[in-house]
This record gives structure tokens, C-alpha cells and sequence, in this order.
């Protein structure tokens, strides 16, 4: 898991949170809080971004082509 390589504290410092305001509607479970990113903030968080954003492009086009 990335979001265990990264750390929480580097999570915390590369990417704004959204807000953590848990209703019936928006609740989610260990695993979707653990790979929650948020939106990149500095340079690391966006080539984090781009990192799997090219894994999503490459498995994509193995499985597709």
C-alpha cells in the first residue's frame, strides 16, 4: 500500500485532507480511510499523483491491448 510507504505524517504534509465529517451517507471503512489521499499540495503529492496515474494508464493498456 502506498499510503503505508508514504506515512502518515508525509500524507499530511503532501495532500489537503477533505473534511473528516463522518455521517451514515459518507462513512467509510479502514481501508478507505488508509488510501484516502486528499488533493496533492506540494511537488511530492502531485508526482505521488502522477505516479498512479500512470499505473492506471499502464494496466489499463495491458489489459486492454
Amino acid at each position: 500500500m502506498a499510503s503505508l510507504l508514504i506515512g502518515s505524517e508525509r500524507k499530511r504534509q503532501w495532500f489537503y485532507m477533505r473534511d473528516t465529517s463522518k455521517s451514515f451517507f459518507n462513512r467509510r471503512g479502514v481501508l478507505g480511510e488508509l488510501m484516502q489521499f486528499g488533493f496533492p499540495r506540494t511537488r511530492e503529492g502531485w508526482m505521488v499523483f502522477v505516479g498512479f496515474l500512470a499505473m492506471i494508464l499502464v494496466s489499463g493498456y495491458i489489459v486492454v491491448g
